[in-house]
């Protein structure tokens, strides 16, 4: 499994009594970048009348960005954790099946990057929006909207 968000999970520890910790998903841990895992996840959801998948979605100034994790799969200067989205549900073969949009995380990342993002880095963010999900048939519309 490359390196995600479960990293974080996986090592949680209980904090006062009664706190169950690590909690550990009922399929197990698995990498959601994989397609053949989204497929699975998108059919047992679609199956189960979930219409929609929301992805957190996190997007910082490249130039102001410290060094971050070291795999590309979860960060490349700008974009961070994209690849349940991009690699897994928009390469798995039923993405069809459901509708996805994403959650503009703007918070800090520690003190690796600020949330806070310069113009031009927000004009670049949304251009990456309107190109690589905007205009999917997948992506969730309102009145044909995004």
């Amino acid at each position: 499994m490359s390196q995600s968000e479960w990293r974080t999970i996986q090592k949680a520890k209980p904090q006062f009594e009664g706190h169950a910790q690590p909690k550990v998903p009922v399929w197990g841990y698995e990498n959601e970048n994989d397609p053949a895992v989204m497929v699975r996840k998108i059919d047992a959801a679609a199956d189960h009348g979930i219409d929609a998948f929301i992805f957190d979605w996190y997007y910082y100034d490249r130039e102001a960005s410290g060094k971050a994790a070291a795999s590309s799969d979860i960060w490349d200067g700008s974009k961070y954790l994209y690849s349940a989205l991009e690699k897994g549900f928009l390469g798995a073969t039923n993405n069809a099946r459901l509708k996805f949009s994403v959650m503009w995380c703007n918070h800090d990342l520690g003190s690796i990057a600020k949330g806070a993002v310069r113009p031009e880095t927000f004009e670049q963010m949304t251009d990456y929006l309107i190109e690589n999900y905007f205009k999917h048939p997948s992506y969730w519309k309102i009145d044909g909207s995004p």
